[in-house]
């Protein structure tokens, strides 16, 4: 949906007249009509400036413990990825459509109750039709026949490809291009997920490769959201996008953005009402330093409503800033 815009940076304060979508709003005079949101000149100047200064925060951001899964006794499980490597592998499998902590429980469910035992050659053991009914018994997923055979395929993978260890997939010191490769060749693993994987098992257990280039950014809701609100793509749906700004900033590892986006996407930059004052990225976010620098309208003095507010009594609540 289109909105003619009549609107004023609050940067520079440089009027403008343009047609934007609704997404683009960032403050709007409920009197007059009036949008306030950065001009495209000042949005290009700073993403220079912007994309900089994300990198050196995401350089510095401390890996905290990640927590899989909200079972302390499943993540000890997971982080053991010298002696149960498959775990791993197949919980980042797991890893779509539902969320992320019950996604990586589902392997070690597995493992506990139809094997009895973490080791692979137990799991190797299992039929597809014994892995399919427990996940429709147990409910495991949102998508429980197409996971079944993706968790089935990915064990005979591991059996038939890597001998039953799982970590020779990252193991010798190969490039993270190889890695990636390894990872899109299960089935049911797209982009999103390899990488995911990839970048785990650098920044998290520490798996060191020949290079690392390929380590793009996961293309992830919340990563998407962070990197449009900060102005540094100018379509949030778009993934291509987001994958190619990420190489555009930092070539030698794109995904070092990744878990700082992730983390402040998930925990402060919601999709509605947004934590901006606690968030670490508010010295740099565009849209952030738009709202901060309106506090009425420059026109008429007028009350201003702010994305969610403009979408709850112009367009319904149909907004995604």
């Amino acid at each position: 949906m289109l909105i003619k815009a009549e609107g004023k940076c609050p940067i520079c304060g440089k009027l403008y007249s343009d047609n934007i979508t609704e997404q683009e709003v960032t403050f709007y005079c409920e009197d007059c009509g009036m949008i306030h949101r950065m001009c495209p000149e000042c949005r290009n100047t700073s993403r220079a400036d912007v994309a900089e200064s994300l990198v050196k925060l995401s350089k510095e951001h401390k890996i905290k413990d990640v927590h899989f899964t909200d079972n302390e006794k499943i993540d000890e499980k997971i982080y053991d990825i010298e002696n149960y490597p498959h775990l791993f592998v197949l919980s980042c499998l797991m890893d779509r459509q539902i969320k992320a902590e019950r996604a990586w429980e589902i392997p070690y469910k597995v493992c506990a109750d139809l094997c009895g035992s973490f080791e692979f050659d137990k799991l190797a053991e299992l039929t597809r039709e014994d892995i399919k009914n427990y996940f429709n018994n147990k409910k495991l997923h949102r998508y429980n026949d197409t996971m079944a055979d993706i968790f089935y395929e990915a064990v005979s993978r591991i059996q038939n490809v890597y001998d039953g260890d799982a970590s020779k997939i990252w193991s010798g010191n190969i490039s993270s291009t190889e890695v990636v490769y390894r990872f899109l060749c299960f089935k049911g693993c797209g982009v999103k997920i390899a990488t995911m994987a990839a970048n785990l098992l650098y920044r998290v257990f520490g798996i060191q490769y020949s290079s690392y280039f390929a380590l793009d950014v996961s293309p992830d809701i919340h990563v998407r959201r962070v990197l449009y609100r900060l102005g540094l793509i100018e379509d949030m749906d778009n993934v291509d996008l987001v994958i190619y700004r990420a190489r555009d900033i930092n070539p030698d590892y794109p995904g070092i953005i990744d878990e700082l986006c992730w983390d402040i996407g998930r925990n402060y930059c919601h999709q509605t009402s947004p934590n901006c004052g606690e968030c670490l990225l508010n010295n740099i976010c565009v849209g952030y330093k738009g709202i901060r620098l309106v506090d009425k309208c420059s026109q008429c003095g007028g009350k201003l409503l702010d994305s969610w507010e403009y979408a709850k009594k112009m367009l319904g609540g149909n907004i995604m800033f």
